[in-house]
């Protein structure tokens, strides 16, 4: 089983692909074979210890003082992204009739208004938070966005 993984990876990787393609696509072709139940009995163990490694790296890969600098743009795409997969997703089921016309609609409203409504909510809260630590005198951060050069980025979030 580990020549097959190893074979798929390397097979991708030589047709310009990802090795974690051709892994992937292996792991596809044999979850559907006899050996599945085998072959579960094995990564089983290792499943969750793995995953944990996977959402670790893809933590460690994120750079937190960019959404600090550009909070306003990341929420609005942010939202657009949603607002697409809702919309897609609805619509596939409009077209599949598992919702009518009512219930689309229903839904295509609400997707708009969370839209139009959630930056307003982000500047209600950074006026909110910015008002409670001039009153309590604390240092304040902007929750939206502050404008700082790409090198301020790379010392932290803005705190004034």
């Amino acid at each position: 089983m580990v020549l097959a993984i190893l074979g798929a990876a390397l097979g991708a990787e030589c047709a310009g692909l990802s090795m974690a393609l051709g892994a992937f696509v292996l792991g596809m072709m044999l979850s559907g074979s006899a050996f599945q139940q085998r072959i579960e009995a094995i990564v089983g163990p290792l499943k969750h210890a793995l995953l944990d490694l996977f959402f670790i790296a893809v933590g460690m890969s994120l750079d937190v003082g960019l959404l600090a600098d550009r909070g306003a743009h990341t929420a609005v795409t942010v939202l657009c992204i949603l607002a697409l997969k809702a919309a897609v997703l609805f619509g596939a089921a409009n077209l599949a009739g598992v919702i009518d016309r009512y219930e689309f609609n229903l839904a295509m409203l609400g997707i708009g208004v969370s839209m139009t409504v959630t930056p307003l909510l982000l500047g209600g809260a950074n006026a909110l938070v910015g008002a409670r630590s001039r009153h309590e005198g604390l240092a304040q951060v902007d929750f939206i966005g502050s404008g700082r050069s790409a090198d301020d980025e790379r010392r932290g979030p803005r705190v004034t």
